[in-house]
């Protein structure tokens, strides 16, 4: 029985189910007329090609090692593609044709609602990496069109000369939000926050608080026993630089600047106060009243046992209001 025959008239080798054609055509089991492997050169490709006469076909690249084969690369019959790890059992890169999306450790990449690129398995950790040079930026971009500032709508960059983290917004070539190697943090425009935001330091440089509240309260409650601390001068009712470390300014009759009380329910009793430190560092009562039943009665020094008395009461006068 002849295992390898020549067919002069149509230039074809063939043995055994094996073709090999004069277009330099390579074909495997062409006895039984439906190819399961067809190696092919045309005019610009050359091509290799599946087929089933059962069906659908798909393209397997397996390697063997100890007797053992190992699936290494599937091209499925329709165009979802596998590499698989070192076992050759599992897949870490898919891509899904239907879905036209490619995945990382997954080849569930249907089931994301955005799944152009997933990265992971849903356990352990998984992650990406932006790998630049010491002295070059590592950079995210979001783009809505493909000239112009489209191309950088929005920007993530990590830059490593200065280990600084930058976010950049509606094309602009400024960054929004810088946060430099030390953690401080930097923003060129306002801050808003509608459940509170813990800060540790706030440095203003000039700046302005400002209150988007209806009725454009600002309120600092410190935690529990906190204060709120002013280091330097303090401006109530203006926006000028003050002349002492308190400065009232404002009011609507001349007589409400300052307003002290202890509570505001009414027909409750109501104290107010002001006290000073003493030589020997205690509490000295300077000025004081108490609001009790439709009477209000001012002190001037102690009126009780919380601090201490005044010894003296010197009062100073001077004929010229301009004069010291």
């Amino acid at each position: 029985t002849a295992k390898l025959t020549w067919d002069a008239s149509a230039e074809m080798l063939t043995t055994s189910g094996l073709t090999v054609d004069a277009g330099n055509t390579i074909r495997l089991n062409a006895a039984s007329g439906d190819d399961f492997l067809t190696i092919a050169q045309g005019t610009t490709d050359a091509t290799i090609t599946a087929n089933s006469a059962a069906g659908n076909a798909n393209l397997v690249l397996s390697t063997t090692a100890s007797g053992v084969v190992k699936q290494r690369v599937d091209i499925a019959f329709n165009g979802d593609i596998s590499f698989f790890e070192y076992t050759g059992t599992t897949a870490k890169l898919f891509w899904d044709a239907s879905a036209e999306s490619l995945g990382i450790g997954t080849t569930a990449v249907s089931s994301f609602a955005i799944n152009d690129l997933v990265v992971g398995s849903g356990s352990n950790v998984h992650g990406m990496t932006i790998y630049t040079g010491t002295s070059h930026e590592g950079i995210i971009r979001f783009a809505d069109g493909t000239s112009g500032v489209q191309q950088y709508a929005g920007q993530v960059k990590y830059n490593h000369s200065n280990n600084s983290l930058n976010f950049y917004t509606n094309g602009s070539g400024t960054s929004r939000l810088a946060l430099d190697s030390s953690g401080n943090a930097t923003f060129t425009g306002s801050v808003t926050a509608n459940a509170g935001v813990q800060i540790d330091a706030l440095f203003l440089d000039g700046r302005t608080i400002a209150s988007t509240d209806t009725n454009g309260n600002i309120n600092i409650h410190p935690n529990g026993s906190g204060t709120v601390n002013v280091s330097t001068s303090l401006m109530v009712g203006a926006t000028t630089a003050p002349s002492a470390k308190l400065q009232v300014q404002g009011g609507t009759s001349g007589l409400d600047q300052i307003s002290i009380s202890s509570n505001t329910t009414a027909n409750s009793i109501k104290y107010a106060g002001i006290i000073m430190t003493n030589y020997a560092n205690t509490t000295t009562a300077l000025l004081g009243a108490k609001a009790e039943n439709g009477t209000t009665s001012i002190f001037y020094g102690s009126s009780g046992s919380d601090h201490r008395g005044v010894q003296n009461h010197i009062f100073y006068t001077n004929a010229s209001a301009t004069t010291t």
